[in-house]
């Protein structure tokens, strides 16, 4: 039997957008190395914030917790060193390559939308990790873009349930 992997931070956001982001981790998965380990903390971010969606049954509860986020993020855009969580660790050396308005509308819409499902949020993880890709790797932005479509494409017509097997056969055959 062999040994698990080994726990990373950016391990973990792969773990967090598997279960909370599925589309969004196919995205990453269809980047080069580096675009793609940038490109996963901020999914880890917005996977966490739909885990605080999930989880707190107040909605003043949840509203706290966003508000953590955001002063985490906000430590973190001021150069501050991040805490012990693993998110905000991956976060860290990529945060200054995404505009600040960018991470503040992720929060911002996951807050707005609570406790209902927020397409919103989705639209803002996309434009944050487009404005981060446009920044550090121009060159990763079309094949952003052309797996967004496959996915959106897929996801219209044969839903949610079929729509990840589906475009992993596309992206990887």
């Amino acid at each position: 039997m062999s040994a698990p992997p080994e726990f990373t931070p950016l391990s973990y956001c792969r773990m967090m957008a598997r279960r909370y982001a599925p589309d969004h981790l196919l995205h990453a998965l269809a980047l080069p190395g580096q675009a793609r380990d940038a490109v996963l903390p901020l999914m880890g971010l917005a996977a966490e914030l739909e885990h605080v969606r999930e989880a707190a049954k107040e909605p003043m509860l949840a509203q706290l917790r966003y508000a953590w986020w955001q002063e985490q993020v906000d430590h973190l855009h001021a150069g501050n060193a991040p805490p012990s969580h693993p998110v905000l660790q991956a976060l860290s050396p990529v945060i200054m390559l995404v505009e600040n308005a960018a991470v503040d509308a992720l929060i911002a819409q996951h807050r707005q939308a609570h406790p209902a499902p927020a397409s919103e949020a989705r639209h803002a993880l996309e434009a944050a990790c487009e404005d981060l890709l446009a920044t550090a790797w121009p060159e990763a932005l079309p094949r952003w873009r052309k797996s967004a479509a496959i996915i959106a494409r897929h996801r219209a017509r044969f839903g949610a349930r079929r729509q990840t097997w589906l475009t992993l056969r596309l992206l990887f055959s």
